[in-house]
């Protein structure tokens, strides 16, 4: 699956946002699938570069359909963030990942009962041509079933190493950068705990009233 998250999900983007992604890959494929997608983007000129953000692309958190569940990334409090942000997830390709993800979140009725599973628009779906359809063909091969397990493994180590300092700094310090199994989030400057004190402070003036 891929979804587009953050401000363009919430409708919020401005002018001069980029466009957050994020992508669910098989087991043992996240290294892979990040390969193929910053190259693509890399030839293209998509990534986002220094005072360069205006629709580009940035890939910044990638699981693996064996950990759907990702309340596992919340912050120790109630991280109202990471729920709206669930909740408004918008898929725009879909191998019949997305009502997996949802109900292993269902977690998040508790915070928004009334929240439900998304029907994305036709028009906004990404559908797979003739190349992309011979591509996952292939892909799905035994003999790629084989040599994905260990190649993935170097490219993870790879690209690791290929990471920026200040991401390698803070690599499982915290909830923001995480490495590990079924897991890769790169969240540099993640806002949470700014948006927490605002909407804590909001909820105590009402209280308050």
């Amino acid at each position: 699956m891929i979804a587009i998250c953050n401000t363009l999900a919430y409708r919020g983007a401005d002018e001069g946002s980029d466009i957050d992604l994020f992508v669910v890959t098989e087991k043992n494929r996240i290294w892979w699938a990040r390969f193929f997608l910053l190259s693509f983007l890399s030839i293209f000129n998509l990534r986002p570069k220094k005072n360069d953000f205006k629709d580009k692309f940035c890939l910044s958190f990638f699981i693996d359909t064996e950990n759907l569940d990702i309340k596992k990334v919340s912050k120790d409090y109630d991280d109202i963030y990471l729920t709206y942000w669930i909740d408004q997830l918008l898929p725009i390709y879909d191998d019949k990942i997305y009502v997996k993800f949802y109900r292993a979140n269902s977690w998040i009725k508790n915070y928004i009962p009334f929240s439900e599973e998304r029907v994305v628009n036709k028009k906004l779906i990404v559908k797979l041509g003739f190349c992309g359809k011979l591509m996952k063909k292939i892909w799905q091969s035994k003999i790629n079933l084989l040599a994905g397990n260990w190649t993935e493994r170097l490219l993870k180590k790879w690209q690791a190493k290929k990471l920026p300092q200040a991401l390698k700094d803070r690599v499982n310090k915290n909830t923001d950068v995480l490495v590990r199994e079924g897991m890769a989030k790169f969240h540099l400057n993640d806002r949470r705990n700014e948006f927490y004190d605002l909407w804590k402070t909001r909820l105590d003036a009402l209280s308050a009233v």
